[in-house]
């Protein structure tokens, strides 16, 4: 898809090539193929797109670097973030950008005047960061591989996932592809069946944590 913007314009953050504020809604400029925007901050000057073929692009402010680009100067046209692929959601806040990768991996950039990056310190960051807490959470359409410790069937569903694992207490959670919990249920071998009919199509992870192990997987809503 493509993406439109309007109001404030001060630091290019309509990304339509100027600095002018518009009340009307104003395309921005070279981007096409448009997945998803993230959650953002009513407070920031900057915005990233996540494009289908998994790269972030950004424009606006850009004094912490917040772009992701390997600049601090502010751009009035979407740049591409340096160093991501195949990412599948995305955050921000009113200095900073996170990304997430398919098994996820967090990456952020940006404003890092209070620690915001987790990286240690307190240095501000143009290129992304990879962050070292590991996420147990998801995996990718490429890394996807079977496994005797988690089965899901059918997958593409409809809505009703039937779900076989060798693991018999524990919890599994299911997330959609900005990393939003959309069901959390106790595991329990007399009712394997994982329920979706009431979310939009999409691509969905499913997550099962033993206590001791976790596994995720990638199901795909199609109605």
């Amino acid at each position: 898809g493509t993406v439109w913007a309007w109001g404030r314009n001060n630091f290019g953050q309509l990304g339509d090539g100027t600095n002018t504020d518009n009340n009307l809604p104003v395309q921005v400029s070279n981007l096409t193929g448009v997945l998803a925007l993230p959650k953002g901050s009513s407070d920031a000057s900057h915005m990233l797109v996540l494009r289908s073929d998994s790269t972030i692009w950004s424009w606006g402010y850009n004094a912490g670097g917040q772009l992701g680009n390997g600049t601090n100067t502010s751009s009035n046209v979407p740049v591409q973030v340096v160093g991501l692929y195949k990412i599948i959601s995305l955050s921000m806040g009113g200095s900073h950008s996170i990304a997430m990768g398919p098994y996820g991996n967090l990456y952020l950039w940006g404003g890092n005047y209070t620690g915001t990056l987790g990286n240690g310190n307190t240095n501000d960051s143009n290129l992304p960061l990879a962050l070292s807490v590991p996420c147990y959470m998801t995996l990718g359409a490429e890394e996807e591989v079977e496994t005797d410790n988690l089965n899901i069937m059918p997958n593409p569903s409809s809505g009703i996932f039937k779900f076989e694992t060798n693991w018999t207490t524990g919890m599994i959670s299911i997330f959609n592809s900005m990393g939003e919990q959309v069901l959390e249920k106790e595991l329990d071998a007399t009712n394997n069946v994982i329920d979706l009919s009431d979310q939009a199509d999409g691509i969905y992870f499913v997550n099962v944590n033993s206590g001791k192990e976790n596994f995720s997987r990638k199901i795909i809503l199609h109605k």
